[in-house]
């Protein structure tokens, strides 16, 4: 998603988000870089009912990147136990609900994809034909940098549910003390767009400790408004920040105002792990007009 000047000027892609990197692996600071591991990985998905061909070549990259960095660094899963209250006429019931979650262990710092397989199947139950994309893919995982414990920032979206076209995004960002942040969308076309600094906006962003800041600013030369990537009818988009007591700098972007996804994270890999750096991710979905939830 490429922040653009207003007034209401679409946002040129959307994004289906790609969750490859939260968490911590390695100290900060440290002097060597990790170790990276080289692997293939295969991940495959089908093209059939609302799953257009280009949704399911961008899910079945997703897979295999997972796919890699589970092999590569592991996965951890938690899990939480929450109690939940019902009430019908004078009769209380109380449940306890068990919630686990996942989180990757690693980051795709580089790939190389082989030429997409597919093949067509049927479905034995309508007897109705469908393709199954298979993609290969070799790749160089590196464990996560880890983030300042000191550091805090806390990243809300204003609504989770977007219509291309009629919806705009705003977002508030409160870290825990004054610091420096950048802002990130992570794309479907496999590409990274700085929301802050960007072409429009090139003075860092200092927020200050405590404070709740809503983005994009009224001073700022910027609308988002997401759409779903070319051939898909919705897509998820993630918003990443990245706060830090110090100035950095983005990795350089191309002329459509993109980083490329590898070279984010490869980014990530050697730049902050140098630093003391905190970072929050929130996800929101974004439909076409008339796609159905």
């Amino acid at each position: 998603m490429a922040p653009v000047p207003p007034p209401g000027v679409p946002l040129r892609r959307a994004a289906l988000g790609l969750a490859l990197a939260l968490g911590c692996a390695a100290p900060a600071g440290a002097a060597e870089q990790p170790r990276t591991t080289h692997l293939e990985a295969v991940g495959s998905e089908d093209v059939r009912g609302a799953v257009t061909a280009d949704e399911a070549l961008a899910l079945a990259r997703d897979k295999a990147r997972r796919e890699a960095i589970r092999r590569a660094c592991g996965t951890l899963v938690s899990a939480a136990l929450t109690s939940v209250v019902a009430q019908q006429g004078d009769q209380t019931q109380s449940l306890t609900v068990s919630e686990a979650s996942t989180r990757d262990e690693g980051i795709v710092i580089g790939e190389a994809w082989e030429p997409v397989q597919s093949v067509t199947l049927t479905d034995p139950a309508t007897r109705t034909p469908f393709f199954r994309y298979t993609v290969r893919g070799r790749f160089e995982v590196a464990p996560l940098p880890e983030a300042d414990t000191s550091l805090a920032v806390k990243l809300a979206l204003g609504r989770q549910e977007l219509v291309a076209g009629q919806d705009t995004l705003s977002f508030t960002v409160q870290p825990s003390e004054q610091v420096f942040a950048m802002v990130f969308n992570l794309a479907a076309d496999e590409k990274v767009y700085p929301i802050y600094p960007n072409a429009h906006v090139k003075e860092p962003l200092r927020l200050p400790g405590q404070a709740a800041t809503q983005l994009p600013r009224e001073a700022d030369p910027i609308v988002l408004r997401p759409q779903p990537a070319k051939g898909h009818k919705q897509d998820l988009e993630r918003i990443r920040v990245i706060v830090s007591r110090r100035q950095l700098s983005p990795p350089a972007w191309g002329p459509d105002g993109a980083i490329e996804l590898a070279e984010f994270f490869r980014w990530q890999h050697q730049r902050l792990r140098q630093e003391a750096f905190a970072q929050a991710e929130a996800t929101y979905r974004v439909r076409a007009p008339g796609a159905g939830r």
